[in-house]
C-alpha cells in the first residue's frame, strides 16, 4: 500500500493498492492486452474522444482541443487494466458537437460548452452531466462532485455583462453541486478563467527553479558531478517540466517567453560555472545546446506533423479548424474549414501550423494532407 500525497495516514481511503505479478503473468497480460487493443482498434470500441492508453494519442489532443475551444468561444499497476477500463466505459455519453464536447483521457472526463450567456451554458452543461449520471448509474459507476470544478470563461470585459455572471452557474452531479473556479487543472495543467496560462507559467517556473536546487548540492565541491552530468541531469529532469507544455505555450507572449529563457540562462550558467554576466546571445553557442524556446519550437512542429500523419482524426479537426496557408493565398477557407477567429490572444491551431510550415519547409506538403482529409472530419 502505498499513501497518496496529502492524505490522513489514519484513513484506509488514504492508500493505493499495489499489486506484484510475476514474470509470467506480466509476459501473458501483455500478450492479451495487445490482442485485446488490435480487436478493439479495429472495430472502432472505444469512444472516438478517448485519448488515454491508445497509440497515436497524447495528453496534448485533449488540452490543444480545449484551449482551441476557449479562444474561439472568447471571442493502476496492470498493463491490462487500463485497457479494460476503455473497454468499460465505451458507451459512455459523448457529446462531440462545434459548441458542446465530450473530451476523455483515461478517467479523466472533461465536459465544454461555449454558449452567449452563462445561463444557457449551464442548460446545455446540466443535461450532460444528468446523461452522463444514468450511465454512470447502469454501471455502478460514481464519480465524487465534490473532486470535480467547474470554470467559466471569459473575456476580462465579459465580466461586466449580465449574460457571463457566475451566480448563473448552478451544476450539480447526484444532487451535490460542483464547485465553481477561477482556476482548473486538467491533466496537469493549470486553465484561468481568463483563458490563460499565466498562473501555469508562474507554477511552471516555480517547480523549476525548486528542481534547479539540486544542480548545487551535486555540484559540490572539487569532487562534484561534471558539468556534463549536471547538463544531462538539467536535460532529463527539470526541462521536461517546459516541454510538457509546449504545445499550449505556443499562446504565450514575447515577455512570457523571455522568462522562460531567462530562467534557463541562469541554470546553465551554473551548470558551467559560467560567470553570471556571461553574455547571453553566447551562452548556447558556447556550451553547444539549443535555447528552450528552440526546443519548444521544435517540440510543436514535431505534434503537427506526428498528428497530421496519425490516424487520430479528432486531434487533426482540432487543428485544422481555423488555419490559412500563408504561402497559398489561392487555398479557400470556406471550403475547407472556417476563417480564424478575429481575437487578440494568440489561435493555438494557427500558430502551431504557422510554426511547423516555418520550420520545416512542408507548407506543400501540410496542403497536400489538408486537402486528403475526409470531408466527415472538417468542421463546417
Amino acid at each position: 500500500m502505498i499513501q497518496k500525497p496529502g492524505k490522513p495516514p489514519d484513513d484506509p481511503n488514504s492508500y493505493r493498492p499495489v499489486t506484484l505479478l510475476s514474470g509470467i503473468g506480466k509476459l501473458f497480460e501483455r500478450i492479451i492486452t495487445e490482442r485485446l487493443r488490435n480487436f478493439c482498434e479495429g472495430n472502432s470500441l472505444f469512444p472516438p474522444t478517448q485519448f488515454g492508453f491508445r497509440a497515436q494519442r497524447s495528453t496534448c489532443d485533449p488540452l490543444t482541443a480545449l484551449q482551441t475551444d476557449v479562444a474561439r468561444h472568447l471571442n493502476l499497476g496492470s498493463v491490462l487494466s487500463p485497457l479494460l477500463y476503455l473497454i468499460y466505459c465505451h458507451d459512455i455519453p459523448i457529446k462531440s458537437q462545434i459548441a458542446t464536447k465530450t473530451i476523455l483521457f483515461a478517467d479523466d472526463t472533461a465536459l465544454w460548452t461555449g454558449q452567449k450567456t452563462s445561463f444557457k451554458a449551464t442548460q446545455v452543461l446540466q443535461e450532460c452531466l444528468d446523461e452522463f449520471q444514468k450511465w454512470a448509474s447502469k454501471w455502478r459507476i460514481k464519480p465524487n462532485p465534490t473532486k470535480s470544478s467547474a470554470i467559466l470563461f471569459r473575456n476580462g470585459h465579459q465580466c461586466q455583462s449580465w449574460k457571463f455572471q457566475t451566480r448563473n452557474i448552478h451544476l450539480s452531479l447526484w444532487n451535490i453541486q460542483i464547485p465553481l473556479s477561477n482556476e482548473v487543472r486538467y491533466l496537469g495543467i493549470s486553465f484561468h478563467k481568463y483563458g490563460n496560462f499565466s498562473s501555469d507559467l508562474n507554477a511552471t517556473l516555480r517547480t523549476v527553479r525548486q528542481r534547479a536546487g539540486i544542480i548545487s548540492r551535486l555540484r559540490g565541491g572539487l569532487q562534484g558531478c561534471s558539468s556534463e552530468t549536471l547538463h544531462h541531469t538539467y536535460k532529463t529532469f527539470i526541462r521536461p517540466v517546459i516541454e510538457f507544455r509546449a504545445v499550449l505555450y505556443v499562446s504565450l507572449n514575447s515577455p512570457e517567453i523571455e522568462r522562460l529563457i531567462s530562467c534557463e540562462r541562469k541554470i546553465l550558467r551554473k551548470i558551467f560555472d559560467l560567470y553570471f554576466k556571461f553574455p547571453s546571445e553566447r551562452l548556447y553557442e558556447h556550451i553547444g545546446a539549443h535555447s528552450i524556446n528552440e526546443r519548444l519550437k521544435k517540440l510543436q512542429s514535431s505534434y503537427v506533423l506526428r498528428t497530421l500523419r496519425s490516424q487520430n482524426e479528432i486531434a487533426k479537426q482540432t487543428l485544422r479548424t481555423s488555419w490559412t496557408d500563408p504561402h497559398n493565398k489561392n487555398l479557400s477557407t470556406s471550403q475547407t474549414f472556417p476563417s480564424k477567429p478575429k481575437m487578440k490572444k494568440v489561435h493555438l491551431p494557427s500558430a502551431l501550423l504557422e510554426i511547423t510550415a516555418r520550420e520545416n519547409e512542408l507548407s506543400a506538403s501540410l496542403e497536400n494532407i489538408i486537402e486528403e482529409t475526409p470531408l466527415s472530419i472538417r468542421v463546417k
